[in-house]
Order: structure tokens, then C-alpha cells, then sequence
């Protein structure tokens, strides 16, 4: 029977990750605020080309990622039989992740016509074209692996935010490496809040997410200490030159991470996990922390 048209939507708007795509638009802002900050014009014309270029580099990677979980997974075993990728055919994942390139690639040719590329935009999005190509495909498939978490959360937290910047500046600033590196911190704790709940589908079929290499007890650890970093790195940097006034905004988040940590110590010390209130506190801290750092420097 053929899938009706809405639900192929959903299907893909799902394998998508929405909350993704509107973290990376929240960290694009971020990037493109910096440059007001530091007292640059936004060219508004690259920076909804580059935006888009950066949202279909994303959708690409899952998409790719869903058509070579099909593949791997034929009956729906290792991802579950209601994973979005099991209910369409891998030929229909492959032609809408390369439709997605292609997009892609046509919002880079048209930054290049725009000068908008320097020696570091290209650094900046030939890496995050690399980590989201083997995130999903072979050989790497870093989805598979320990490392595709920190690929996802580098790509998103660190390098989205950085191509924003480098497309109007045309230069790296050591600003957006202070502002982002807790945004990192924060977004690899949610990947690994995430994947609390399917720790014992995704150990018995041997999948091998950072949580399953680290174990459940050095995982939650980690989780915690990674929520805490983020809150010290961003100090940190006010000890080397990052304003306070950029950073104290964000400092108002500490109870929601706190909350988040209580909940993951909780789960461990054997009580009922409730999973809809541990994803949406470990989105929520990434999403909020995200935006008071945008409206930050845009607000100068």
C-alpha cells in the first residue's frame, strides 16, 4: 500500500530533526550577531544564502544517514520498526538527501558569485561539509561510531555559528570560539540525554553511540560534568576578554541544567525515567542557552 503524501512529509520532516535545524538557525544568529558586534554590516543577501546552504547540509546528513540505516537495517530491527526510515523505500531517502545537496550546492555557487568565500570560508565550510558527509556515509559513518555525536555537536555548535561570522567578516574572531564552546558542551549532554532511552535496543544490536562505548554509569557522568563545563568555560572566558554582559544572560539557564543533572542522577539511582520531560529540559537547554547568547551580541 502506498504511504499517503502527509505522511511522507512527516516521515522526512521527522528524519530531519526539526529541534536540530532550529538549534542551527539559532546558532547561525549567534554567528551573524558577533559580526554586529564587533561592529560589522550585515550583508543580509549572503547571510540568507549561507543560512540556507547551512540548513541543507544538515537535512542532507540525515537523510543520507536514514537511506544507509535502511540499508543496514532492512527489517527495522536495530532502529526500531516505527524509525522514519523504515517506512519508505531507500531509493526515495537517496533521491531527497541528493535533492538536498544539490541545494546545497547551488546556495554555495551562488555565495562564490556573491565574494562571499575567503581562503577561511572555505576551511570553514569544506569541514562542515566533511562532517556531515561521513557522519552519514561510508566508510566513516560516524553515525555509527563514538564520534558521531562530537561530529554532529562540533558541526552545529562550533562551525554553523563560525560560517555565519566568516561569511561577513571573512575571517575568524577568537570571540566565537568563547561564545560556542559551551553551546557544545551543552548540545553533546542533550545527544547523550537523548539516547538514555534507547540504551538497551541500541546495546543489543551493538550499536556503538558514545554512550554505549563510554557505559551507562561514565555516560551519565559525563553528561553531568559536560552541563557544568559549559557554565565554567563560558566564566572562563570572561577571565580572558569575553565580556560580561554577554555572558551573564546565559548564567540565568544554571537552574534548568541543574534540573537536567538531577534528573540524570535520579534515572540512575533507579527511579522511573520520564523521558518527554528529560528530552525537552536537555532540548530547552540548548535552544534558551542559544538564544540569550544571540540576543546578547546583537543587542551589544
Amino acid at each position: 500500500m502506498q504511504t499517503p503524501k502527509l505522511s511522507i512529509f512527516r516521515i522526512f520532516t521527522r528524519a530531519a530533526r526539526p529541534w536540530m535545524l532550529a538549534a542551527v538557525t539559532l546558532f547561525y544568529l549567534l554567528g551573524l550577531g558577533t559580526a554586529v558586534y564587533l561592529g560589522e554590516l550585515i550583508r543580509w543577501q549572503i547571510a540568507a544564502t549561507g543560512w540556507g546552504a547551512a540548513v541543507f547540509l544538515m537535512v542532507s546528513s540525515f537523510w543520507l544517514k536514514a537511506y544507509f540505516d535502511r540499508l543496514a537495517d532492512p527489517l527495522g530491527k536495530r532502529s526500531g520498526e516505527n524509525a522514519p526510515e523504515q517506512r519508505l523505500e531507500p531509493g526515495l531517502w537517496l533521491q531527497m538527501a541528493v535533492t538536498a545537496l544539490a541545494a546545497g550546492a547551488a546556495l554555495t555557487v551562488a555565495l562564490i558569485f556573491q565574494g562571499a568565500l575567503s581562503l577561511t570560508g572555505w576551511l570553514v565550510l569544506g569541514l562542515a561539509f566533511a562532517l556531515a558527509f561521513f557522519y552519514a556515509v561510508p566508510p566513516l559513518r560516524l553515525s555509527e561510531t563514538a564520534w558521531g555525536e562530537m561530529a554532529q555537536a562540533l558541526l552545529a555548535a562550533n562551525l554553523i555559528p563560525a560560517l555565519a561570522f566568516v561569511l561577513q567578516v571573512g575571517e575568524i574572531h577568537r570571540l566565537i570560539a568563547m561564545l560556542t564552546f559551551s553551546l557544545t558542551a551543552w548540545t553533546l549532554a542533550a545527544f547523550l540525554a537523548l539516547g538514555l532511552k534507547d540504551y538497551a535496543r541500541d546495546l543489543k544490536w551493538g550499536r556503538k553511540t558514545l554512550l554505549l562505548t563510554l557505559g551507562w554509569q561514565r555516560g551519565m557522568v559525563l553528561h553531568n560534568v559536560l552541563i557544568m563545563s559549559g557554565y565554567l568555560l563560558l566564566v572562563a572566558a570572561s577571565a580572558v576578554g569575553l565580556p560580561w554582559r554577554l555572558i551573564w544572560p546565559v548564567l540565568l539557564t544554571m537552574p534548568l541544567g541543574l534540573f537536567e543533572i538531577w534528573q540524570v542522577v535520579q534515572i540512575n539511582n533507579g527511579a522511573k525515567p520520564r523521558w518527554p520531560l528529560l528530552d525537552l529540559t536537555a532540548r530547552g537547554l540548548v535552544g534558551i542557552s542559544a538564544y540569550l547568547l544571540a540576543i546578547s551580541v546583537w543587542l551589544g
